[in-house]
């Protein structure tokens, strides 16, 4: 599955990604989402600019924590795309998880 919404990450087709990941979330498919499924669609959403989708992915929908790779794509993906408050939120998340981590 990982490779799977890597290839969907790399080459845009975001339904089909994100149709996988709600297979996986509703169990459809029996592989249970971890932080690196979502790291993936966090990536994909990001490359084709729907950052606030990417948001409310991490904020309301992921069924594990997020980690600080996946606050650092969020805050990738809001630099590259000029989102600052949505940057400004993932900056404040990853300075949270690593407040030692001066490159945030």
């Amino acid at each position: 599955m990982l490779a799977v919404l890597s290839a969907c990450s790399n080459r845009e087709p975001v339904d089909a990604g994100m149709g996988l990941l709600k297979q996986m979330e509703y169990g459809k498919i029996k592989v249970v989402p971890t932080v690196e499924h979502y790291r993936c669609v966090v990536d994909m959403l990001g490359r084709v600019g729907l950052v606030d989708e990417e948001r409310a992915l991490v904020e309301h929908r992921m069924l594990t924590e997020a980690n600080v790779v996946i606050w650092g794509t969020l805050l990738g993906a809001c630099e590259k795309r000029c989102n600052v408050n949505v940057g400004k939120w993932a900056a404040e998340q990853l300075l949270a998880a690593v407040p030692w981590n001066d490159g945030v």
